[in-house]
């Protein structure tokens, strides 16, 4: 781990930070553990407002904003990615606000009041973290009321309509200190962020996407009895209101097994369309004649085929497309108190600290987007417009089947139920709406103590939430069938650890040598509450239907319950080369829960572990103006829960199964160095590597063969190499201020938004499938460079001023940051970074 940017008093080297990443407060330096932290100064200098600023920075570490759900982030460390943020699966990396884990990532990248410091911890934190920090852990640490009046206020504005305000103000302390109920302390925070969209919907009856309307509050309270007994408690609260993602169309895939393209497909549909009006020829003569709805079809794939065509270009669009009012709006509501009493010489136990740590959390969220980035809007007056192929494809059969004597009426009673279908639930290739309502409860108690040349860390944990989630899916409306996934899932989990470290005295503490182990028992439920609105080319079941197939037992109240289990372990050697320089070697495990999957009814999963092996070292060199910090891991990944979105080829139905057979072993390592070169400079420098995909994927199979997946499987959501450089000066002392810039560039190569994307074929005629393997969907290389100009310390009345003009983006870069592959579907869509923003920030404290 190193220390950020502007942790430095340049004239004297580079300063020490304290992290609590073992529970305890250490040097960054003197701890055994990949780690990165982020100081306020830090996090004002970079613009941090929540997770999602943060992956790019860090070595190692990516992530990417949800496709439909705005704030919630899914981060990567180490090539060990947390996927999905569908509330059935658990992250593989563990987020922490003050000491409570969030056990979701919903709202996770909500904009917080006031932070003090950020630590990312890279590698597998099964000991002290537990279950689901298999690639890491982020602590988020908020600041605590000083008992002293003083504030913070800053205002932005910015490109794109940018307004920000965040608000910070310390109260003075109630009560008299180690006297009767000791002092109340409190402070209060809040923050408002909005922007305009950055992309415009050409459907002008729509919204536009991308825009931001963000706010979060604070209220912390300290409570010190004694000298050496305190109670915080925190409230904290967030909410997003706001548009959907931009998912912009970059392609199509091909229609069949032989790659035959879709606008090719369609063309053949003019073709025959043109020969039953124009000759009265062809399959299509009957319909063209006799049924009322054919002009309406022949228009529609006239529009469909006009916009297929115009796929192909990658650029960022200056504008997108839906036919739905997308949004994505949630509300977190957060609590937690934590009690701490310090007591010395407690017999064995030596100077001993007790520490409990309760937290509630609750999350709302609602999302409605059109996932496939085309409008599919309907002209009311005219019946026509862009319908996705696979309906105009099942159109095409039904026309065709008039041709019949026997069957030419019921053929046209059947379109005109198609199309009526159509009218009420669209015509888009992929539509998702999903009502989420998560709680979670937990309690963490812990015993911190030093006795004689051993340090150690005793804890119980307590875990259980409970997840509600309502959802629709219109997947090749109407003919794919509207279903609505609905499910509700819970957790109970706890667990016990340990983790000791000993300074043999013959060393002069100068080796340190640190065991841990936890113990994890949990239990997952769910209940599929599933329900289907029929497809209009099936009959109307006689039974209860699931994903338009008559099954013999409804699923709707279907329940199912597994157990997990989990030992987890530490062992890591350090020695204090000299005061400056500390090594160490370490071996550790992790373990993501299993579960069951609330889309896929039955879709039960196992646990994943990882075993790491890693060596680093921290060193601080010329007079403390250098600080170098390496490592290099191994790991082991196994039993890797995989996400495979699949399609189904009759109806167009898709869903994201989770199986477990993945094995991956990968290597890499990180650097990051510091350096004050001269006084009023600091360089700062960041690398990480990681090599390896797949050793073993499972594989996909149609009904006489398989895809061999272990070579085609990328690592997702990883990039192998990434770089990142800071410079800091101070240009001038004045009197009335310093004058200071920061610049940061960012650089990251290509990587891969999923491991592998295969479609399945049917053949009517045989009544075979057949599977295929698409093209990796990849994520650009990318150079970032942010800048920011300011001047700092103005001295007004009591406090003192800060302006500063910031860019992000600077030279405007071009990167997607999602990519997905609807498969057999047909739809390819991107995500997109931001482009170019700027601003002015003006900052009073006092």
């Amino acid at each position: 781990g190193v220390m950020c940017a502007n942790d430095v008093a340049a004239a004297e080297g580079l300063e020490e930070i304290v992290v609590t990443a073992q529970r305890r407060e250490e040097n960054l330096q003197k701890v055994p553990i990949s780690i990165t932290a982020f100081s306020a100064d830090a996090i004002a200098q970079r613009g941090i407002n929540g997770m999602g600023d943060i992956v790019s920075i860090v070595p190692n570490m990516n992530g990417f904003d949800s496709p439909d759900k705005r704030g919630s982030v899914s981060v990567s460390l180490r090539g060990v990615s947390s996927g999905s943020t569908n509330i059935s699966f658990d992250p593989a990396n563990a987020m922490y606000i003050d000491g409570v884990y969030l056990g979701k990532t919903l709202g996770s990248a909500l904009d917080v009041a006031e932070i003090e410091r950020i630590e990312v911890l890279r590698g597998p934190q099964g000991t002290l973290y537990g279950r689901n920090s298999t690639g890491g852990a982020v602590n988020f640490i908020s600041k605590r009321p000083s008992g002293e009046f003083g504030g913070k206020l800053t205002a932005s504005v910015g490109n794109h309509n940018l307004r920000s305000a965040r608000v910070y103000l310390d109260l003075p302390a109630l009560g008299v200190e180690n006297e009767g109920a000791g002092t109340l302390s409190a402070s209060i925070g809040a923050q408002l962020r909005k922007r305009d969209a950055l992309y415009e919907n050409r459907n002008r009856a729509r919204d536009d996407f991308d825009n931001l309307d963000r706010r979060a509050g604070r209220l912390a309270l300290l409570w010190q009895l004694r000298e050496n007994i305190a109670v915080d408690y925190s409230y904290d609260t967030s909410k997003i209101d706001e548009y959907q993602s931009l998912q912009y169309p970059v392609g199509v895939t091909p229609v069949n097994l032989a790659g035959v393209s879709r606008v090719t497909a369609l063309d053949g549909y003019l073709s025959a369309a043109n020969a039953a009006l124009n000759s009265s020829a062809g399959p299509l003569a009957a319909a063209a004649a006799a049924d009322p709805t054919f002009g309406r079809w022949y228009g529609s794939v006239q529009q469909a085929r006009s916009a297929l065509a115009g796929l192909g270009s990658e650029a960022r669009p200056g504008h997108g497309a839906s036919d739905v009012d997308g949004y994505a709006t949630s509300k977190g509501d957060g609590h937690s108190l934590i009690a701490k009493w310090d007591l010395e010489d407690v017999a064995v136990f030596g100077d001993v600290t007790l520490k409990s740590i309760s937290g509630y959390r609750t999350v709302e969220q609602k999302v409605l987007t059109d996932l496939d980035g085309f409008d599919n809007s309907i002209d009311p007056a005219t019946g026509v417009g862009f319908v996705n192929d696979s309906t105009l494809g099942a159109l095409y059969q039904l026309y065709a089947g008039q041709a019949n004597p026997l069957f030419g009426s019921a053929m046209r009673a059947r379109t005109a139920t198609v199309w009526n279908a159509a009218d009420r639930f669209g015509v888009g290739y992929a539509v998702g709406m999903a009502n989420v309502d998560y709680t979670q409860w937990s309690e963490e108690l812990q015993m911190i103590g030093s006795a004689g040349q051993i340090d150690y860390v005793l804890g119980l944990y307590w875990f259980k939430d409970e997840g509600k989630t309502r959802g629709l899916a219109a997947y090749a409306a109407p003919v794919g069938g509207i279903g609505a996934r609905n499910f509700d899932n819970e957790t109970s989990a706890k667990a016990a650890f340990a983790q000791l470290t000993w300074r043999p005295a013959t060393f002069e503490d100068r080796l340190a040598l640190t065991l841990g182990a936890r113990r994890t028992v949990e239990e997952k439920k769910v209940t599929y509450l599933f329900a289907d609105a029929g497809n209009p080319l099936a009959p109307p079941p006689s039974v209860p239907v699931f994903d338009g197939v008559p099954v013999p037992t409804a699923v709707y109240g279907t329940r199912g319950s597994r157990s997990f289990s989990n030992n987890s372990g530490m062992i890591n050697a350090a020695y204090q080369l000299t005061d400056d320089i500390n090594v160490f070697a370490k071996y550790s495990t992790g373990y993501r829960s299993g579960g069951f999957n609330g889309d896929v009814f039955g879709n039960s999963f196992d646990e994943e572990t990882i075993e790491q092996y890693e060596i680093g070292a921290k060193s601080d060199w010329w007079d403390q103006r250098l600080r170098l910090n390496v490592a290099l891991f191994r790991y082991t990944y196994d039993d890797q829960q995989l996400a495979k979105i699949n399609v189904d080829p009759d109806t167009g139905r898709t869903s994201t199964s989770i199986m477990n057979g993945g094995l991956a072993k990968r290597w890499g390592g990180e650097l990051e160095l510091v350096v004050v070169p001269v006084e009023d400079l600091l360089l700062g420098i960041n690398y990480g590597y990681i090599h390896g995909d797949f050793d073993r994927f499972a594989p996909t199979c149609g009904s006489t063969a398989c895809i061999d997946a272990d070579r085609l499987a990328k690592r997702p959501n990883s990039a192998g190499n990434q770089f990142s450089l800071t410079v800091d000066y101070t240009f001038a002392h004045l009197d009335f201020g310093d004058l200071k810039g920061h610049l940061a560039a960012y650089w990251q190569d290509k990587s891969y938004t999923s491991a592998l994307t295969t479609g399945t074929f049917t053949n009517n005629a045989t009544h075979t499938a057949s599977v295929v393997a698409y093209d990796a969907t990849v994520l650009d290389e990318r150079t970032l460079v942010n800048a920011r100009l300011s001047l700092d310390r103005i001295a007004i009345g009591q406090g003192t001023m800060m302006v500063a003009l910031w860019g992000k983006n600077i030279f405007n870069q071009d990167y997607n940051t999602m990519v997905i592959n609807f498969a057999t579907l047909g739809p390819i869509t991107q995500l997109y970074g931001e482009p170019r923003t700027y601003g002015l920030d003006v900052t009073y404290e006092f």
